[in-house]
């Protein structure tokens, strides 16, 4: 009872400080928007692509491994985060001087430097790995928020600095990224040490013994790991490939638009929960309990919001981005397709993780990838860009009934039963859809901000009234999720 308390905490300011981050990102976002070109958005989306892939292939394993541990000491700590720092420094290194012989081999020189710009975020990333688990450890989720949200603030603002002081558009986007990392290791450190959560000058008389375990369990989690910032990677690696920046902008300011502030409302409960799977793997009564309402609650959150989006994606993209983004409206729908598909996805995923069942999921991984290419190829060629995004969303619902499949065998259930936790959400979402478009064509000619208020504001009112009259358990159990009904 008392994790579960220290759960619900931790999901509630994950959720708000997230939800604060939310509202404070897409307010520089349409700043930025206004100040900053589709393809400097797409130069920068196509290096972070090689820095996506570096980041993940170094830090993912080694953070799951150390967060699934019972209880690693503090010699285990101090010693991952050296061992771990040092591999991003000599890693960044290796990537500038790949950049560097990349254009003198013919690769478009201002990608190469701009891959090679942003080399010094890896070992800013794998810095961080210890300290933001030590923080997760301890339930410190209003810190980790905090360094954030602060990052964000600061690394934003340098970009609309930049680019008013003349800076071109891809350089003062380059900036702004190196300013959040560095920003978030450093708070991320102050938090941790200050806290008393780890120490880094523990160090043990010898290093191989004590990470040697870890390292094996990394190496076993880091080849899923791998294959999942591979499969999340792809869309902007081959959009950008088949279609050019322009294109890859659009994509990735329509990711940035909906699917990054969706996916973080998810994460506040699934980053937290997983502790919970952990601890109940020995009792099947319990753990089935936990991820029902695992299911349900992240459904229950999406879903509505999914719905409510792609109804509003004229009014929200030209609200947020500006009237010269309005190419993006298509894009924006079909990414809030598969984002439906990726959010419970990733809640699936998180209980098969949980499970240990790493063998099956890296087997599923592989065949998420090539069904993944194969859509957004031939959705291409078919259609450009809509059609590439509809060959993703046919992939990925592909990849959740295989992941549905696999986290039912293990929890030995009904698929049927998993697929029941969706309901509230779907229905929900489809009140949510209805109600939307009713009042975008009630308000037609109204200035754009007013119709996206009235559109947020009667999808909060339809999803309330949903959960309050024929959901009530879930509205109880929300309600204690934001602080109310805890006594």
């Amino acid at each position: 009872m008392e994790h579960e308390g220290r759960a619900i905490r931790g999901v509630r300011l994950a959720l708000l400080s997230n939800i604060a981050g939310v509202v404070l990102q897409t307010l520089i976002m349409a700043v930025l928007a206004r100040l900053v070109t589709a393809v400097d958005y797409g130069l920068l989306a196509g290096a972070l692509v090689v820095m996506r892939l570096a980041q993940h292939l170094l830090s993912s394993g080694p953070e799951r491994a150390v967060l699934l541990l019972s209880e690693p000491s503090s010699q285990l700590l101090s010693a991952a985060f050296w061992a771990l720092t040092a591999t991003g420094t000599a890693g960044a290194l290796l990537i500038a001087a790949g950049a560097g012989l990349a254009a003198v081999a013919g690769v478009d020189a201002s990608y190469a430097a701009t891959v090679a710009a942003l080399a010094p975020l890896l070992p800013l990333t794998t810095a961080s790995v210890v300290l933001r688990v030590a923080l997760r450890r301890h339930f410190a989720f209003g810190r980790l928020g905090l360094a954030d949200i602060g990052a964000q603030l600061i690394g934003g603002g340098l970009v609309a600095v930049a680019v008013i002081a003349g800076a071109p558009g891809v350089t003062a986007l380059v900036v702004g990224q190196l300013a959040t990392s560095l920003l978030q290791t450093m708070l991320y450190a102050a938090f941790a040490l200050g806290g008393g959560y780890v120490s880094l000058t523990r160090l043990p008389a010898q290093w191989w013994p004590l990470l040697r375990p870890m390292l094996t369990a990394s190496l076993s989690i880091s080849r899923t790991s791998f294959l999942e910032v591979l499969h999340s990677q792809l869309p902007a690696a081959l959009i950008g490939a088949l279609l050019g920046r322009s294109p890859l902008g659009l994509y990735n300011r329509a990711t940035a638009l909906v699917q990054v502030p969706i996916e973080v409302v998810v994460t506040s409960v699934t980053r937290v929960r997983i502790g919970t799977i952990v601890l109940l793997r020995e009792d099947m009564i319990a753990l089935r309990a936990a991820c029902h309402e695992l299911i349900e609650m992240v459904a229950a959150l999406a879903l509505p919001l999914c719905c409510g989006a792609a109804v509003a994606a004229p009014v929200l993209t030209a609200t947020v981005l500006g009237p010269d983004w309005l190419a993006a409206v298509p894009a924006v729908r079909w990414t809030v397709a598969f984002v439906t598909f990726s959010v419970l996805l990733h809640v699936v995923g998180t209980i098969n993780e949980g499970l240990l069942r790493l063998d099956e999921r890296f087997r599923l991984q592989v065949v998420a990838i090539i069904a993944s290419t194969a859509g957004l190829v031939l959705g291409t060629l078919a259609g450009g860009l809509t059609g590439a995004l509809a060959g993703l969303t046919a992939s990925w619902a592909l990849f959740l009934a295989l992941h549905l499949r696999l986290a039912a065998r293990s929890l030995r259930l009904p698929i049927a039963g998993l697929l029941a936790k969706l309901l509230p959400g779907t229905v929900a979402g489809i009140g949510c859809a209805i109600a939307a478009e009713a009042v975008l064509i009630l308000l037609a000619g109204q200035p754009e901000p007013i119709r996206l208020a009235a559109a947020i504001l009667i999808c909060a009112a339809v999803t309330v009234a949903t959960y309050t009259i024929f959901f009530r358990s879930l509205w109880r159990q929300l309600l204690r999720y934001v602080g109310v009904g805890d006594r």
